[in-house]
């Protein structure tokens, strides 16, 4: 596994837990909750964190507190995240050329290399780093003039998703995104046809799926319902897509919901339901 990749999701992982807690959370049970990390790992980068906090940000504007009994707990005074993650970040080429790969799908090195400064060997290396993570959840990429992005559309999305969470808090702190506004509107629009309280940072969550799965549709990506990852959605029943989502076709808006279903990241209501109390039954 790409160790540095891994960790840097781990950070973000625990700060997300985190800032949806007004309590301390004792480790074990963030190992328990993100159920991939080891307890050392969480302790280890909890500690990487409360250091990195400490060198970014006064006591007024960002506490992160490790009590021996209690836990570990995130305070912020009015303070974004933003600074936090463009220092953990800053200069991994693999983060951003990956970003510029999942929005484009393929890529000229050449290109690349020029408009970035980087020698092709020192790109080449750390794609085929990434490369080695990414292709544990089903993409893959090729490597020549041009280096492309293959695979599962829906498994595409879900690591594009991920890797813009990755390093930006919110769209509008990603440069790369024109019209940030938009998606957010758009966010806000499904938020309200799915009857959910407009909680901001949930919103946060959706609005990046939301752009991730608007984006793919716009350039003509599209999910086949032959995709492993909808192998399982005969057993559920769905929300009508809304009618403002004119681009989408209907498996787009199965996707989107089933993910955030799977995921557990907030509340649907009736958006997805089981068709059957048991689905496995002969």
């Amino acid at each position: 596994m790409f160790l540095p990749l891994r960790d840097q999701f781990l950070r973000r992982d625990i700060l997300d837990l985190l800032d949806n807690e007004s309590d301390f959370v004792p480790v074990q049970e963030i190992a328990d909750r993100l159920e991939y990390p080891s307890v050392s790992a969480v302790r280890s980068m909890c500690d990487d964190l409360r250091r990195k906090i400490r060198d970014l940000y006064s006591s007024e504007e960002m506490e992160f507190i490790i009590s021996v009994r209690g836990g570990v707990k995130l305070i912020r005074h009015g303070t974004n995240l933003q600074l936090l993650l463009e220092k953990v970040t800053d200069g991994s080429v693999a983060v951003q050329a990956a970003l510029q790969l999942f929005f484009q799908r393929e890529f000229s090195v050449l290109d690349y290399c020029e408009s970035h400064y980087i020698s092709k060997s020192t790109l080449l290396r750390k794609m085929k780093q990434a490369n080695d993570w990414i292709s544990k959840f089903g993409p893959t990429m090729t490597f020549a003039n041009t280096i492309k992005l293959h695979g599962n559309e829906a498994n595409i999305r879900v690591v594009h998703y991920f890797f813009l969470k990755l390093g930006y808090e919110t769209l509008d702190s990603f440069s790369g995104i024109d019209n940030p506004e938009y998606y957010v509107e758009l966010t806000k629009k499904i938020f309200e046809y799915l009857k959910l309280p407009y909680i901001e940072t949930q919103a946060e969550h959706v609005a990046f799926w939301v752009f991730v799965n608007q984006h793919a549709v716009e350039n003509q990506f599209p999910v086949k319902s032959s995709d492993p990852m909808l192998k399982t959605k005969e057993f559920y029943h769905f929300i009508d897509k809304p009618d403002f989502l004119t681009q989408w076709q209907t498996i787009d808006w199965e996707l989107f919901l089933l993910f955030f279903y799977a995921m557990g990241y907030m509340p649907i209501n009736e958006s997805v339901t089981l068709k059957d109390a048991n689905p496995f039954k002969c």
